[in-house]
C-alpha cells in the first residue's frame, strides 16, 4: 500500500503528529512510545496497554546511547507487528536501534511487503539511512515541525 515517514528533530513532535495520524484511522494498529518522567513506555494502539521500554537507570541489560532498554518488549512488538497483514500500522519510533538490526527491524521487513498502510515517525538524521537499510520505496514524508 504505502509508507509515510513523520520526520523532525528530537523533541519537536513526531510522536504527536504520529499519535494524531493514528486517531485518524477507524482501526489502528502498531505502537506509540509514551513519555513519562526520563522513562519512555511502548504503547499498543490496539489494547491501550503499555511496558516500560527505556530507563537512563540500568534496569535492563541492553542499551543504546544513554538509554537502558527492555528487549523482550521489542520481542513482543516484533511478534505482534509481523502477524498484520492488512490495514493502518503505525511504529514510533524507528532510529538508530532498528538501524543495528534490533528494536524493531526484525517486522520492518515483512510490513513493508504485506498490504499495510504503514506510518513510520523517523528523527531527521535518520530518514535517509532507514529508507536505504529497509529499501522503502515512494514514502512519503511528512514534517513534524512544519505540521505543528
Amino acid at each position: 500500500m504505502g509508507v509515510r515517514i513523520v520526520s523532525g528533530g528530537k523533541g519537536k513532535g513526531k510522536s504527536t503528529l504520529t499519535e494524531h495520524l493514528a486517531s485518524l484511522s477507524p482501526s489502528p494498529l502498531g505502537f506509540l512510545t509514551d513519555k513519562r518522567g526520563e522513562c519512555r513506555f511502548l504503547r499498543s494502539l490496539e489494547t491501550g496497554g503499555s511496558w516500560l521500554l527505556m530507563t537512563p537507570e540500568p534496569l535492563f541489560d541492553d542499551m543504546i546511547g544513554k538509554w537502558y532498554y527492555d528487549s523482550s518488549v521489542f520481542d513482543e512488538a516484533d511478534i505482534i507487528l509481523s502477524g498484520y497483514s492488512a490495514g493502518d500500522v503505525f511504529i514510533d519510533e524507528i532510529g538508530r536501534l532498528e538501524l543495528s538490526g534490533k528494536g524493531f527491524a526484525p517486522a520492518l521487513p515483512l510490513l513493508l511487503e504485506r498490504n499495510v498502510n504503514l506510518t513510520l515517525s523517523v528523527r531527521d538524521e535518520f530518514v535517509d539511512s532507514v529508507i536505504e537499510a529497509f529499501s522503502i520505496r515512494d514514502a512519503e514524508i511528512i514534517s513534524a515541525e512544519e505540521w505543528s
